[in-house]
C-alpha cells in the first residue's frame, strides 16, 4: 500500500512512522493515488493538489469545508477523519491533558479549586474526567437538562447553562469553555470574581468576549490546536491508525 503524506505539520511525521510500521510505502509525491494532509483541509492545499486530480483516487484530510468539497470532483473520495467519533474523542482526552497543563501553569497551587466546565461535548468530558485526577470540586454547565443525571452520576455540580449570567458565579476560581458560541458575555463576565482564570477551546473566535474581560482585568486565554501543539506524535497515530483501518476496510483489493 502506497500513502503520500503530505505537510510540514508536525502530526504528519508521525503519521507516516506509524503507517510505515504497519507495512505501508510512504512518500510525499502528491501525484499519487492516496493523499493524507494535516488538518485543517484548506483550500491552499487543495490548489496544490488540483493539477494531478486526474491521478488522485483518495484524500484523507480533516475539518473539511463545504467550500472544500465542492472544488474537489466527484471522482475522488475524499474523507474526513476528524468527522470520526472514535478520532474526535481520542483528540479531545489530548486537548483536556494539553489545556489542564497551560490551567497549572498559569496557578500557584491545582488542588481544593472550584472549576466550572461549560459544555459536556466530546471536549467538555475529557476535561471533566481529567480534572478529577485531582482534588477540585467540578461543576458542568449546559444547556440540555437532560445530562443532569449523567452529569450529577459522576460527581460533578450541574449547572444550568441557560441562567449562568442570573447566577452570583464567584466561587469559581477556574473556567474551562468547550462551546463555540459567546457563552461568557459581559453580562455573565460580570458575575464572575474578578482573580477567575478563563480558558477557551472552543473553535475560534471561542465563546468569551475576550475585550471585556481585559477591561476587566479578569485572565481570559483562547488556546487551540492543542493536539498537534503539544502532542504530535499522540495525535499524528491517531490519524494514521483512522487512514490505515478505514482504508482496509473499504478500498484495499488484497492481490489474488
Amino acid at each position: 500500500m502506497f500513502f503520500s503524506v503530505i505537510g510540514e505539520d508536525k502530526r504528519m511525521e508521525y503519521v507516516a512512522n506509524k503507517l510505515y510500521s504497519l507495512g505501508c510505502e510512504i512518500n510525499k509525491d502528491i501525484n499519487n493515488h492516496v493523499i493524507i494532509l494535516p488538518p485543517p483541509l484548506n483550500l491552499e492545499y487543495l490548489s496544490k493538489l488540483s493539477p494531478y486530480f486526474n491521478n488522485i483516487k483518495i484524500i484523507y484530510g480533516g475539518s473539511i469545508s463545504n467550500e472544500v468539497k465542492e472544488k474537489v470532483p466527484e471522482t475522488i473520495n475524499l474523507i474526513d477523519y476528524l468527522s470520526d467519533d472514535i478520532v474526535v474523542e481520542k483528540n479531545a482526552i489530548l486537548t483536556a491533558m494539553g489545556i489542564i497543563k497551560y490551567a497549572k501553569t498559569s496557578l500557584n497551587a491545582f488542588n481544593d479549586l472550584n472549576v466550572l466546565v461549560i459544555g459536556y461535548g466530546f471536549c467538555g468530558k475529557a476535561i471533566s474526567n481529567e480534572l478529577k485526577k485531582y482534588n477540585l470540586n467540578i461543576s458542568v454547565a449546559v444547556r440540555n437538562n437532560k445530562l443532569k443525571n449523567e452529569i450529577e452520576s459522576k460527581d460533578y455540580n450541574y449547572v444550568d447553562l441557560k441562567s449562568l449570567h442570573l447566577n452570583k458565579n464567584t466561587e469559581y476560581q477556574l473556567i474551562f469553555n468547550t462551546v463555540p458560541a459567546m457563552i461568557l458575555d459581559s453580562a455573565a463576565i460580570d458575575t464572575l470574581n474578578p482573580s477567575v482564570k478563563i480558558f477557551d477551546i472552543a473553535s475560534n473566535p471561542g465563546g468569551v468576549d475576550f475585550l471585556y474581560c481585559k477591561e476587566k482585568g479578569i485572565f481570559a486565554e483562547l488556546i487551540l490546536g492543542i493536539p498537534g501543539k503539544e502532542y504530535p506524535k499522540e495525535a499524528g497515530e491517531i490519524i494514521a491508525d483512522y487512514c490505515y483501518n478505514h482504508y482496509m476496510n473499504n478500498f484495499y483489493n488484497p492481490p489474488s
